[in-house]
């Protein structure tokens, strides 16, 4: 599993607390907040899952540089290559097990630009992909990818990307802007060292019709360290969520892995240890 993926993880994990919390506050906390929140949250997972799954891919028949990634998607997808076109399709097809439990289905297409490696840029087209619960179509670019030391940096740009939930509905997003800084560490075959940064936003509209957007205000920060420690939580970092007149404000602490996490809705504050 990535850093991406512990985020997404993180991600899902938030979605959850919210509809976990305790009466009084579920009744204190504008009921369009958590829903909007939850919206955004599984979003984010869907997104970011489909991204790693399309790096993996990509990294599966790339460079053979270590990446992090355990090139999933070599457990069960159909892979076709086609240099002269350029393209990589990955197909799951109706349903393919990528262990721990976890179904893919659909299909990604991977278009890339000049020669194949880990500075290409690449364009994924996503067909009815499926992540086990979330469905995604639409468009990513991930771009300007560059090496200096041991900091891979690069970003990303999702446009007219449609997520469907398990219940059928859909939440339509217009942009997802992501910058990523991955830092390999000392130790580049080893995780624990690792440490990824994240900024940028996400617009869109909620299945209710609800516009909203989402800014990280604060870059988020994931540490390897963290995770070789059972925790896959960011350890800092804080995100503005805002649809209509409501702002509702998520905290991540001061670098800790502490699974602490401090959620913010007009003059209410909501303080938590995760799971």
């Amino acid at each position: 599993m990535t850093m991406r993926s512990y985020a997404a993880v993180a991600f899902m994990m938030l979605a959850a607390f919210f509809t976990g919390c305790n009466k009084n506050n579920d009744e204190a906390v504008d009921a369009n907040a958590i829903s909007v929140s939850m919206q955004n949250n599984e979003s984010e997972d869907a997104v970011q899952d489909a991204i790693d799954a399309a790096e993996d891919a990509f990294d599966g028949v790339d460079d053979g540089l270590r990446s992090g990634r355990t090139e999933e998607p070599e457990r069960c997808a159909t892979i076709r290559i086609n240099d002269n076109t350029r393209t990589i399709t990955v197909d799951y097809g109706n349903g393919c097990n990528i262990g721990g439990n976890r179904t893919r289905k659909g299909k990604m297409t991977i278009t890339y630009r000049g020669s194949r490696n880990m500075f290409a840029e690449r364009t994924v087209v996503f067909d009815n992909y499926n992540n086990g619960s979330h469905t995604i179509n639409g468009t990513v670019v991930i771009s300007d990818r560059t090496l200096s030391g041991t900091v891979l940096s690069y970003n990303v740009l999702g446009t007219n990307l449609t997520i469907t939930r398990p219940n059928g509905r859909q939440v339509q997003i217009s942009e997802f802007r992501r910058s990523v800084r991955y830092n390999f560490g000392t130790r580049p075959l080893d995780v624990s060292d690792d440490e990824m940064q994240v900024t940028g936003s996400t617009t869109g509209t909620t299945e209710e019709g609800r516009a909203f957007t989402a800014n990280i205000v604060t870059p988020i920060l994931m540490k390897g360290s963290c995770v070789r420690a059972n925790t896959f939580y960011p350890v800092s970092g804080r995100y503005e969520i805002k649809s209509g007149g409501l702002t509702i404000y998520v905290d991540w602490g001061n670098g800790d892995c502490d699974k602490k996490i401090t959620i913010t809705v007009g003059n209410i504050t909501i303080e938590r240890t995760m799971p």
